[in-house]
């Protein structure tokens, strides 16, 4: 046997900013499987490697390890998948990735009164070390049960606009997220 393993990541992508608990999915797999190792170091070029997980079961486009990144410094690190057969022939895939456990600061000035059945603008300032996927602003008329949501629009702040049929003689609800 001289055919290497497969070893795959498949996510967490290239380049990514995690955080948290990371589910590392991939594959790791041979005809003549022995195990997989899933390593994390420090930077683009790791000169040491720390174990997340082993294991002598393949994993077939699955998930290979979870990954606590909360005791981290933020910044970047590299993910390595180590794959060996019993011919001890191995593979590998190595993924960078961004840690940051730094949550977003948002900045807003509450809506504190709005005229009935007019429009109410909504403006947001984000902060973030990291990749900002676009707030949400949820809203509903006041005092009903069932939120509605508009992604925001980004520019130098996020904005949305809440429309006038929500704005009701019982007020308007509505929170950032």
């Amino acid at each position: 046997d001289n055919t290497p393993p497969l070893a795959t990541v498949i996510s967490p992508l290239s380049d990514e900013f995690v955080s948290g608990v990371v589910n590392i999915t991939g594959t790791a797999w041979d005809s003549n499987f022995k195990e997989y190792r899933v390593e994390y170091g420090v930077g683009e070029s790791p000169t040491s490697w720390y174990p997340i997980t082993s294991s002598t079961t393949s994993v077939s486009s699955g998930n290979l390890a979870s990954w606590d990144t909360q005791g981290l410094a933020d910044g970047e690190y590299t993910l390595k998948l180590m794959v060996e057969d019993l011919a001890g022939n191995t593979q590998q895939h190595t993924v960078l990735v961004r840690v940051n456990n730094l949550p977003p600061s948002i900045s807003h000035v509450p809506v504190t009164s709005a005229t009935y059945n007019q429009p109410v603008s909504i403006v947001v300032g984000v902060s973030s070390e990291c990749e900002i996927y676009s707030p949400r602003v949820y809203f509903r008329k006041g005092g009903e049960g069932t939120y509605t949501f508009l992604t925001m629009e980004s520019g130098s702040f996020y904005q949305a606009t809440i429309p006038e049929s929500y704005v009701t003689e019982r007020g308007l609800e509505y929170y950032i997220e």
